[in-house]
């Protein structure tokens, strides 16, 4: 029990980030379907922008030609390049009182573990096994924008900030801690996006 207070109060403490892109920093994005996605600033184009691609905007910008480019992370691929007046803040509906979106999936590994969650129920995979899903219910607690779903044995919360647990190089923005509350009583760590059911 004091490893699981201890892990909730540094969540608790963490100063929470914006999800704005652009100018303000690092965080979810999108742009006009269509749009450029280039392998370096003024680049050779690696793929378009896609519907309701939501893309991880990182602080890196870079200028070529005249033009303002910002780095974009995929995470565990190459990053891609897109001019800075493509970008827009990704326009996410949150549940009220945090900044978690009402559509996403957390995951770590070892152990493996994933969440996947909408604004009424959890789909919660421990191991490699199938997914159980599982009702579920937003709570804010006071004072701080994390997210928190609660579902019976599980708490899952989020932040709206750069996640340190990714197996992969590039930022991956968004982290989770899935507590189990019943049986092994573990706290899981992992990282976090939203799903595009959560776009405006």
């Amino acid at each position: 029990m004091p490893r699981l207070a201890a892990v909730l109060i540094a969540l608790a403490a963490a100063t929470p980030a914006a999800f704005a892109a652009g100018p303000d920093g690092p965080g979810w994005a999108v742009a006009p379907e269509g749009a450029a996605l280039r392998d370096a600033p003024g680049g050779e184009t690696v793929r378009e922008v896609a519907p309701a691609d939501i893309l991880t905007a990182t602080e890196e910008t870079a200028e070529q030609g005249g033009t303002l480019w910002r780095r974009l992370s995929q995470g565990d691929g190459p990053d891609l390049w897109v001019e800075e007046a493509a970008l827009e803040p990704a326009p996410l509906a949150t549940f009220p009182g945090s900044d978690m979106p009402v559509a996403g999936i957390c995951a770590g590994t070892e152990p493996f573990w994933s969440a996947a969650w909408d604004e009424t129920s959890m789909a919660v995979r421990l191991g490699r096994g199938e997914a159980e899903d599982r009702p579920a219910s937003a709570a804010t607690p006071e004072g701080w924008r994390h997210g928190v779903l609660l579902a019976e044995g599980l708490t899952l919360v989020f932040e709206a900030r750069a996640c340190p647990y990714s197996p992969v190089d590039g930022l991956v923005w968004g982290r989770g801690a899935l507590v189990e509350t019943d049986g092994a009583r573990r706290v899981l760590l992992g990282c976090c996006r939203p799903l595009p059911p959560a776009l405006r």
